[in-house]
């Protein structure tokens, strides 16, 4: 139905994001006999042209730099180390974890040096206190990915250049958050417990208010102000640290988060939607409460090995870290002179039960340059 004046009917859809990207539309009763407006942008097929990969960064263990990963992989070193005194108590955990006693030992790929630079990006002191630090990696790892593809200091149409992060909505901080989110619980169950000992009722309270500020200290996520519950705070970040408009989205796929987001960039970019893609991924899940369920499934290694992808590993050996690339279509990165690290000519992701199907998938559509 028309408006009462004989106009097509309009609303305005707005979505305001987090961290500033804000996305703004307004819709049209569809009039058949209405013409079409020439302002309506022409559609780009999509093709499977072939995308450069013109930057890289990462934060990885025992590798701040993608140059120093390149470093560590050529020298043969390993970067898995015993866990970090800082992170949790192996002790502790071995005597009071459901799952870890009789384990192997504890050990991973643990990132022990990364220390964010706030002014680089006018983050507060007070938002890099209490938020989930894979925010300040992933924008390090762009900002090291953006200054070797040379767009830290050369123009560019941010207003072209999207934002894709693969990472899951699970670990350490949100185990951080669900125990503040449990304080009422835990402070009830532990009055009990203290009464149960003949501790006087008016010790009751105070107590239960030294534990909640002990708690609060080691994991301050339920006073984070940033919004780290959400995998779209990752995007946001680093759309508002580049002032890029070009949009962003976060995919959770589990383990294929970070190939699901590298094939959606791709995808992009193909279509035409964009002319520059920031693709990046991360996870951070070396808490205690991951090495019991991995210990609770059998997966973690019964002794000290170095063997990834080999026969002879008896379990796998977790690990953190981001990384990030800058994609552009082939044609466009050889026309604007940039350094092209590599070429994507196919792609396919997959879970491990889907394997076959996305080789064959990124292999028919590589066929197309071959």
């Amino acid at each position: 139905a028309q408006h009462p004046d004989g106009h097509a009917r309009r609303a305005a859809v707005n979505s305001f994001g987090i961290g500033g990207l804000n996305v703004h539309v307004v819709l049209d009763d569809f009039q058949p006999e209405s013409k079409t407006s020439a302002n309506v942008p022409r559609t780009i097929p999509q093709t499977c042209e072939p995308i450069a990969i013109i930057g890289m960064g990462s934060v990885l263990p025992g590798a701040r730099t993608i140059d120093a990963f390149r470093d560590l992989l050529s020298s043969g070193r390993s970067a898995i180390t015993p866990l970090p005194e800082a992170r949790w108590s192996e002790a502790v955990a071995r005597t009071t974890g459901r799952n870890l006693e009789g384990q192997g030992p504890i050990q991973g790929g643990f990132i022990t040096d990364f220390e964010y630079d706030w002014k680089k990006h006018r983050i507060p002191p007070k938002q890099l206190a209490t938020a989930d630090p894979l925010q300040f990696m992933l924008l390090d790892a762009v900002e090291q990915a953006m200054t070797m593809a040379g767009y830290d200091d050369k123009e560019f149409d941010r207003m072209r250049t999207g934002v894709c992060v693969g990472a899951m909505s699970s670990g350490e901080y949100h185990e951080s958050l669900q125990m503040g989110l449990r304080l009422p619980e835990f402070k009830e169950r532990l009055s009990a417990a203290l009464q149960k000992v003949g501790v006087p009722n008016d010790q009751l309270e105070t107590l239960g208010e030294q534990y909640q500020e002990a708690l609060i200290k080691h994991m301050p996520s339920i006073i984070d102000e940033t919004g780290s519950y959400t995998t779209n705070t990752l995007v946001s970040r680093i759309t508002k640290a580049f002032n890029l408009m070009g949009g962003g989205a976060a995919i959770d796929s589990g383990g294929t988060s970070a190939s699901s987001a590298l094939a959606a960039a791709v995808n992009i970019l193909q279509a035409g939607d964009c002319d520059m893609m920031i693709c990046a991924a991360g996870h951070r899940a070396m808490g205690l409460l991951a090495y019991e369920l991995h210990a609770s499934r059998g997966w973690l290694p019964a002794k000290q090995q170095n063997h990834p992808l080999d026969m002879q590993a008896d379990g796998f050996v977790p690990g953190e870290g981001t990384g990030a690339v800058v994609l552009k279509r082939l044609a466009d990165a050889k026309r604007d002179g940039d350094r092209i690290c590599g070429v994507l000519r196919g792609f396919g992701a997959s879970s491990a039960e889907t394997t076959q199907q996305a080789v064959e998938h990124a292999i028919s559509r590589s066929r197309y340059h071959s």
